[in-house]
């Protein structure tokens, strides 16, 4: 049983499903930019059994190489929070909010009807120099 939950939670509750999947288990989509470990089918990494979670839709472990990132993308009708575990992320929206990530801090963003962002690691230039070149791990 996972640290945090009660010990008899699944006796009172037969209909939870704990699946445990460690880091190492989890497809995984590797590009140039991006390496990313998938708790949940994503993609094309489609598993029948690991799908309909409720709300949550997605839950990524993503690192991000310097000077690369998410470019300006859409997103509705959700909620998207992300929390950096090392390194920086700098997000900027459409709505003019724009604001730098790191360990510690979380951020939810709104989707609503429609917003536009990006989540770039900032850390140096295209050739990874600059501010140390270091990868931003974030989910």
């Amino acid at each position: 049983m996972p640290p945090g939950l009660p010990s008899d939670l699944l006796r009172r509750r037969p209909d939870i499903r704990l699946d445990v999947r460690r880091a190492d288990e989890r497809d995984k989509t590797t590009i140039g930019w991006l390496d990313s470990r998938h708790s949940f089918s994503f993609g094309h990494h489609y598993d029948p059994a690991n799908t309909h979670h409720g709300v949550l839709m997605v839950n990524n472990d993503d690192i991000v190489r310097a000077g690369t990132g998410f470019t300006t993308h859409p997103h509705q009708d959700m909620e998207i929070v992300t929390w950096v575990l090392a390194g920086e992320l700098e997000h900027k929206d459409s709505t003019g909010h724009k604001g730098l990530l790191y360990p510690g801090l979380a951020q939810r963003m709104s989707a609503g009807r429609g917003i536009w962002h990006s989540e770039m690691n900032p850390r140096g230039d295209a050739d990874g120099a600059g501010r140390g070149g270091d990868p931003a791990s974030a989910r």
